[in-house]
Formats: structure tokens, C-alpha cells, sequence
């Protein structure tokens, strides 16, 4: 108790005997046993062993001093002018090797920039499909795809741009980033299950090309005309969804789906695990308090059985089956199936034939790192549902309280859609998304085949990018000629001002046949400023959504367009989701900018950077800085297995460009590292590299002391 208090607690020195320390101190090992194991109380402050654990569950022991030490580290910092003061300042005598990247025990040459460190490689999968490319009309005059409601996409994409990073590719999906948003179609009238908008203008990224714009919104079914509900919630409870934006977000969301629920519904909770189980047997949705209370009670813990739980869940829903109600699962996981049946085809086949039921499955995305994006959409599409990811508590009501009927009510299923253009008017166009949604021709008329749902008050929003007749085409045809068979001569339709034929086939939700209804769009289009509000917002939406993908359409659009075109047609936005949206399309912009500016700065390092006097003079170690450094030494001896990142960091001044400033920000960890190996021996091998530049401030760069504290170095254990 080195401050006398009677505590022992952070402002004491951690004791080194075993025996219980509380308050912030390790646990040693209470049971004497020689290691912490589950027979052993964990330390209760995970943020003293920086995430690590040990194969018996335990943290990893890091002793809080060489936690802390980390953040002392920041008292290295640097003069913008590289002026020594008094003393000697510091500079490497040679260019020391990179360490090895992960798992490689290989070294580049002395020359090669210095790899970026990065956390652990996210185990994230997704299902990547190349972008629909231009097509000639002459070569195939017809276009067919499924609708698809699905939303995931949008908020998964938003979760990385919120965290600092930019998607995969594989993440964007267009169409879901523009069915996330409501538009202001007409609604149905009459039998109608949905209504059908269309609008031509001309394209923002290419003025040569015109853009239609296909809406379709759903019947609303309010809440008295709502059937009865027999829902089951399937929830994961293994292992990988013990974290935070995991298992207490689901049971946030799942709690106030739960509250919405009456005496008419029906509520069953199954779990899986190492295996699946039946927490609440199916239960009047009036017994609000008894659902809230078994969802209160479930914890994390063990391996996932997902294949288990899903035959578990259909089984109870089959069992609770309503006539004429909603009979639904949903299925609440970050999707790594890992034992069982695990692989996606598997598991699609037991879904495909569960769903000859009547029972229909929801998918709902959770987390962060292991997150297999490529499972749960394809369970949500051959289980005739839709798929959400939950990032935040927002998202949970949006997409399970104020959404729940669009998303449990079906009010059309199979919906297809089927565009002919018209050759005189059209030379070529291509469908902007649906990759993953496209129909074979014949598919359209084949009730067999599956395609996507519609719910209550959905939208959905296709666009096509079409390029008129007369303007330069992007795709020649790559028609053959034949011998014997000579080009159709076209009909009278054909000489009109049509400019194409829509097409849409769906069934009843209880239905086996569909009903096929017809649109003609005449080429009567308007001036871009003069479209709807949904169409420039559907078009803002779309061009954001190329530009993450960085598809070879995307050449000349900018975000900076998609924010104009957005910005101007905001329209009712009564939950704030197209404002948001403004404020993602400014963190794609800033993030776009600053990995181009990281890719130029490492490619010239060689020819341009590593001899520029500004960044050598900005990266002199000063005097000042010697303790610090030495101690860092010190704690690099005493933990032998330890590795470090060192990570440079400017101010908002250095630098001419964010080139320049990232170039500084690595030749500042570049010396630091070649101080720790030159001047006290450390293995090159343990010390990685990062270039932060301005990216990463930690105080105002408008004051003098604040750009001073944000010319530094950091330290931070990558391993052990």
C-alpha cells in the first residue's frame, strides 16, 4: 500500500507474492496450482493486458507498468524544424531490415519501406462478385434479375467507415445501400400488392448516358390488419458472440421486438452452442415479462453448432404453426458455424427444404472480426427473408421495432423483374448492383425458380446506367455472324418513342402461382435538376456505393458529386438517416484521399522521400527524448517476448501534402526503431513500423503546444 490509504488499487505497485490482490491489481494464482486457469479469479481489468489471452481463458499477464508505459511513450516528440536544442540530437547511422511480416520468418532488403503493422488479420468473409458490365442490346436485348430487400450491406459498411477503415469490396452491394433508405413512391391502390414507379434523367457520372430509375413500394399493412405472429428467435451463444456488439446488442434488439409483440402471437427462444436447446417453449407474445426474462438470462460461452439450432428452431416453429399467420425464424449470429454442418452449402440446403414449411428465416448480422457476411446472406435468401446487420442500438430498433412489419410481413414473395430495351433507342446499358441476383431469361416465367420477397411498406430501387443510341458505347457487340440466320427485322413498337418494357412477375404470400404485370417507359426524359428527389438521392446512394467498390465504372464519379446530388435532395428524412449518410460519404471521401496519399508517399519513398531534407530534418531525435526511449529499452530486455509497433505521427502543418506528412511520420518511427537496435541491441524483428501522418491527433492542431504534443511516437504490443 505504497500511498497509505488501506486500498490496494492503481496508485500502488502491483504486489509480486501470490495471493488475492484487489482493485486493479493481477491475480495471481489463488489456487497454487502453478497456472491461471479457470480454477483462478481472471483480473478483472482486461485493459492492463491489452486483449491478449491465454489458451485457459485467462488474460495473458502484462504487468501493468509496461501497459502503462505504453501510453507514457507519447513524451517522445519531435521539432517540426528538426532543430536540436542543446545536447546532441540523434540520427540512424544505417537503414535497418523490416521485420518479417506475420507468420514469415523471411526479411526484405534494407531498402524496402517498412511493412504497416496492423492488428490481426480480420477472419471477416464475404462472397465477392465482379460489377455487372455493359451490355449491348444488340447482343442481348433482355435483362432479368430477383428484387431484394435486404439492407445489411449499408450498416455493414457504415461500421467500418465509423471505425477509420474502408470496406472490402466484397461488402458494398448496391442494391442494398439503395434499398436501406425509404423513397416517396406511390403506394398501392386498391388489390394491388405493390405499386411501380419509373424516371429517366440523365446520368450524373456520365452526362452521354441516361439513368432509369425502376421503384416498386409494397402494400402497408397496419397494425390491426397484422396476422398473427409465431416467431422464433434462434440465438448464437457461443463463444465468439461474448462481446459487446454482439450477444447484449441481439438481446437489446430482440427485448424491444419482444415489447411489440400481443396476445395473438407466439414467441419461442432457442440457443445453440456446443449443441441447441429450447430456453422459452413457444409463449403467448402477451407474456412480455417471461420473453424479456429469458432473453436476460443468456450468456456466451462454447462452440457453434449453427446446423443444430436451425433444425431445432424449424422443428418448434413447425410445431407453433399459425394458418394464415406470420410463421418466421430469426436467426440472431455473427455466423461462424464451426461445428456440424458449417459449410454454406450445407447449411443452404437445410434451409431450402425448411422453407417448403411455410416458415420463412430472418438473418441478423452481429460483430466485428470474424463476421462471415457470405453465410448469412445466402441462409436469408433461400430461406425467403431478408438479412440486416445490427451495428448499434439505432440500428436494432430501426430494423426490428420501427421496421418489424416491412420485415416479418410478407405481403408478395418470388418478386422478378424483367427489362426489354428497345434497340432503336438503346445501344447498351448495364443493371447498377444486383450481381448476386441476376436471372436467367427463362427463369422469369418458371414459378420453380426462387426469387426475392417484399415486405410491408418495402421499396425496392433498381437503377440501369443505359447509353442511347448515337453516343459513344463503352461495349461493342460481340455478335457473330450467321450463315444462315440473318438479324430479326424489329417490330412496329420498336419505331416508337419507347424506350423500354418492364416487366414484373410475383405470388400471393401464400401462393404457388404468379401474376405477371407490365410497364412501358417512354424516352421522354428530364433534365437531371429537374428529376425527383428520389431519383438524385437513389443516384447519390449508387454512385457512393461504386466508389467503395472502386469498380471501373466508378472513373468519373466523385463523392464529392454523390454529396452535391445527395445534399439537394434530402427530402423528409424523419430518423436522420439520409443526414447521416452526408456524414458517411465525407468519412469514404477523407478516407479514399488518405490511402491514396499512403500508397504514393511508400511507392516514391525510394526516389523522393528518403532523401528530402524536410522530412530528415523533421525526424532528428532530440535529447529530450533519450529517457523515454531508454526506458522503453529497459522494458524491451525485461519482457523478452513481447513486440512492438511504433507508429509516427505529425501535425496538421507538416508537410506541403498528406504525402509528405506520412512520409515524416515514418522516417519518425524509423528512427526511433533504429535508436532501440542500434543503441541497445533490440532484435530488428520484434519492432514494426507505422506511418500515421496527420491522421491520428491526440490535441488541437490550432495552438502551438497542441500540434507539439502531435508530432510523437507511440508504442503499441502487437504480441507476446
Amino acid at each position: 500500500d505504497d500511498d497509505g490509504d488501506g486500498v490496494l488499487d492503481a496508485a500502488d505497485r502491483c504486489p509480486d507474492e501470490p495471493g488475492v490482490a484487489p482493485d486493479g491489481c493481477p491475480i495471481p494464482d489463488t489456487d497454487g496450482d502453478g497456472i491461471l486457469d479457470p480454477d483462478d479469479q481472471c483480473v478483472s481489468q482486461p485493459e492492463l493486458f491489452n486483449g491478449y489471452e491465454d489458451e485457459d481463458g485467462c488474460p495473458d499477464e502484462i504487468p501493468s507498468r509496461l501497459a502503462r508505459f505504453t501510453g507514457a511513450i507519447r513524451g517522445v516528440h519531435f521539432d517540426a524544424d528538426g532543430d536540436a536544442g542543446s545536447g546532441k540530437a540523434w540520427r540512424p547511422s544505417k537503414t535497418h531490415p523490416p521485420a518479417p511480416p506475420s507468420g514469415s520468418t523471411a526479411v526484405t532488403s534494407a531498402s524496402a519501406v517498412q511493412s504497416v503493422a496492423r492488428p490481426p488479420a480480420s477472419q471477416e468473409t464475404y462472397a465477392y462478385t465482379e460489377e455487372n458490365p455493359f451490355v449491348a442490346v444488340a447482343d442481348d436485348p433482355v435483362s432479368t434479375f430477383s428484387s431484394d430487400v435486404d439492407t445489411a450491406s449499408y450498416a455493414n459498411v457504415r461500421r467500418f467507415l465509423r471505425s477509420g477503415q474502408l470496406p472490402p469490396a466484397a461488402a458494398v452491394r448496391v442494391e442494398e445501400l439503395l434499398n436501406y433508405f425509404d423513397y416517396d413512391y406511390p403506394t398501392p391502390t386498391g388489390d394491388e400488392r405493390f405499386a411501380v414507379h419509373t424516371e429517366v434523367s440523365s446520368c450524373p457520372w456520365n452526362r452521354a448516358h441516361r439513368l432509369v430509375h425502376i421503384g416498386i413500394k409494397g402494400k402497408v399493412v397496419t397494425a390491426k390488419e397484422v396476422p398473427p405472429r409465431n416467431l422464433v428467435f434462434l440465438v448464437d451463444v457461443s463463444g465468439s458472440m461474448g462481446s459487446a456488439d454482439k450477444l447484449p446488442l441481439l438481446k437489446h434488439g430482440l427485448t424491444r421486438l419482444a415489447r411489440t409483440l400481443n396476445a395473438a402471437d407466439r414467441v419461442s427462444i432457442v440457443v445453440y452452442a456446443g449443441a441447441a436447446g429450447v430456453v422459452l417453449p413457444p409463449t403467448s407474445g402477451a407474456e412480455t415479462g417471461l420473453i424479456v426474462s429469458a432473453l436476460s438470462r443468456l450468456e456466451a460461452g462454447g462452440s457453434t453448432a449453427g446446423g443444430e439450432g436451425i433444425a431445432l428452431a424449424y422443428k418448434l416453429a413447425k410445431e407453433s404453426f399459425i394458418k394464415g399467420g406470420i410463421n418466421r425464424v430469426l436467426l440472431a449470429s455473427d455466423g461462424d458455424f464451426n461445428v456440424g454442418v458449417s459449410s454454406v452449402g450445407e447449411l443452404t440446403r437445410q434451409i431450402e427444404r425448411a422453407r417448403e414449411s411455410g416458415v420463412f428465416l430472418t438473418t441478423l448480422g452481429f460483430g466485428t472480426g470474424n463476421y462471415r457476411d457470405d453465410m448469412m446472406e445466402s441462409l436469408a435468401d433461400k430461406g425467403n427473408g431478408s438479412y440486416a446487420y445490427i451495428d448499434s442500438t439505432r440500428e436494432a430498433e430501426r430494423a426490428l421495432v420501427q421496421q418489424a412489419n416491412a420485415t416479418l410481413v410478407t405481403i408478395a414473395k418470388d418478386l422478378k423483374l424483367q427489362v426489354e430495351f428497345n434497340p432503336s433507342r438503346v445501344q447498351g446499358y448495364r443493371l447498377i448492383g444486383y450481381e448476386n441476383r441476376q436471372l436467367a431469361d427463362q427463369d422469369f416465367a418458371d414459378d420453380r425458380k426462387d426469387a426475392g420477397d417484399i415486405g410491408s411498406g418495402h421499396t425496392v430501387t433498381a437503377l440501369y446506367e443505359i447509353v442511347p443510341v448515337g453516343a459513344d458505347a463503352p461495349v461493342a457487340s460481340t455478335a457473330t455472324p450467321r450463315r444462315y440466320q440473318g438479324v430479326s427485322a424489329p417490330t412496329p413498337h420498336a419505331r416508337g418513342d419507347e424506350l423500354l418494357q418492364l416487366k414484373i412477375r410475383s405470388k400471393a404470400p401464400n401462393g404457388s402461382t404468379s401474376v405477371a404485370r407490365s410497364f412501358i417507359v417512354h424516352d421522354r426524359a428530364v433534365a437531371l435538376s429537374r428529376s425527383s428527389n428520389a431519383f438524385r438521392f437513389a443516384a447519390a446512394v449508387a454512385e457512393y456505393g461504386m466508389l467503395l467498390r472502386g469498380a471501373p465504372t466508378s472513373a468519373r464519379a466523385s463523392f464529392k458529386q454523390a454529396r452535391e446530388l445527395a445534399g439537394g435532395s434530402l427530402g423528409a428524412d424523419p430518423h436522420g438517416a439520409r443526414k447521416e449518410f452526408l456524414e458517411l460519404l465525407d468519412a469514404a471521401e477523407q478516407l479514399q484521399d488518405q490511402q491514396a496519399a499512403r500508397t504514393a508517399w511508400q511507392s516514391d519513398w525510394q526516389k523522393r522521400w528518403s532523401r528530402s531534407k524536410a522530412v530528415r530534418r523533421a525526424s532528428v531525435l532530440q535529447p529530450s527524448a533519450f529517457p523515454v526511449i531508454e526506458r522503453a529499452a529497459v522494458m524491451l530486455r525485461e519482457y523478452p517476448s513481447i513486440s512492438v509497433e511504433i507508429s509516427g505521427h505529425t501535425d496538421s502543418r507538416e508537410g506541403r501534402s498528406a504525402e509528405e506528412a506520412y512520409a515524416i511520420a515514418h522516417a519518425r518511427a524509423e528512427t526511433v526503431r533504429a535508436y532501440l537496435i542500434e543503441q541497445h541491441g533490440v532484435d530488428p524483428t520484434r519492432l514494426v513500423t507505422r506511418a500515421a501522418g496527420r491522421d491520428e491527433p491526440i490535441a488541437s492542431n490550432e495552438t502551438k503546444d497542441g500540434r507539439a504534443k502531435n508530432r510523437r511516437i507511440e508504442f503499441t504490443i502487437v504480441s507476446q
